[in-house]
């Protein structure tokens, strides 16, 4: 990235990272347990052609801390919030996960979104996705004695999603990894208010959101396996896929999380392919 800050936004402070370009924006949201971090390979995809902006969720990485009924309508209003502090104006929209609720819900409220990039997000969330998700929420609980150990087991956790370390995944995890008062290792983020973000899911209101985007969407399904069987079913997307007007959908070999950490060429070329598009149409 060319540069990281603290920006005061009303009553909250975000951490912002920056990848300079060109006046094109590229506003990016991120999932569930990410952070600002989770975009450094699609920030190579498109800066400097494109400016790319991404920033710590309130409860991730060094932003405030969250509400305990945290939810992604919150977290709408937190990323329209940075938008204006930044004065950026026409942006293209990238969210991944949660962050593609986010983006999209973003997208229905603002008219000078260029497009949006909904990036194995944005589907119909069910109670069974609830309690297959949020066991691999615990990792958030853990508390190490050293950083070490707190590395070591986010690489076990990364390797049985078929990831390899590599820089990427060190500077996320590093960029997540706060201490206790008694001088211990854990997670940043609370388990509470980000377990309250994952339940918001449920409720998400698809008929009443979504037919409000009129800029261009690309959907990304990711058919990669997670432990036996992708994150969602392709068939969580047909709500989204019948409501948003103007839509692109591509699959993805990739899994939810190797189409962000892992070097997906095909991927991204169909990101930066879309993402150009909706800035010369």
């Amino acid at each position: 990235m060319n540069k990281s800050y603290m920006k005061k936004i009303g009553d909250y402070e975000f951490q912002i990272m920056e990848w300079e370009g060109e006046k094109d924006v590229i506003f990016c949201i991120h999932a569930l347990t990410g952070n600002a971090n989770h975009f450094q390979l699609i920030a190579k995809t498109l800066a400097p052609k494109y400016h790319v902006i991404s920033y710590d969720l309130r409860g991730r990485g060094n932003s405030s801390p969250a509400d305990l009924d945290s939810n992604v309508m919150k977290h709408a209003d937190d990323a329209i919030a940075i938008m204006d502090a930044l004065g950026l104006k026409n942006p293209l929209i990238i969210g991944h996960s949660m962050g593609a609720y986010t983006a999209a819900i973003v997208a229905a409220r603002r008219k000078d979104i260029r497009g949006v990039v909904l990036l194995d997000g944005a589907g119909v969330v069910t109670q069974d996705d609830v309690e297959n998700i949020a066991p691999a929420l615990e990792r958030i609980s853990n508390v190490f004695d050293q950083r070490e150990g707190y590395i070591e087991g986010a690489k076990k956790s990364y390797a049985s999603m078929g990831l390899l370390w590599n820089d990427v995944l060190s500077n996320s995890v590093n960029h997540e990894i706060g201490q206790t008062p008694d001088g211990k290792f854990k997670c940043k983020g609370n388990p509470e208010a980000i377990h309250s973000d994952l339940l918001s899911l449920m409720a998400y209101p698809h008929e009443e959101l979504l037919p409000k985007i009129t800029c261009p969407a690309l959907l990304v399904y990711a058919k990669g396996i997670l432990g036996g069987a992708p994150l969602y079913y392709e068939r969580a997307y047909d709500k989204t896929k019948m409501l948003i007007k103007d839509l692109e959908y591509y699959v993805t070999p990739a899994n939810h999380f190797s189409m962000m950490h892992g070097d997906m060429p095909e991927l991204q070329e169909t990101i930066k392919s879309f993402v150009d598009k909706c800035f010369t149409s």
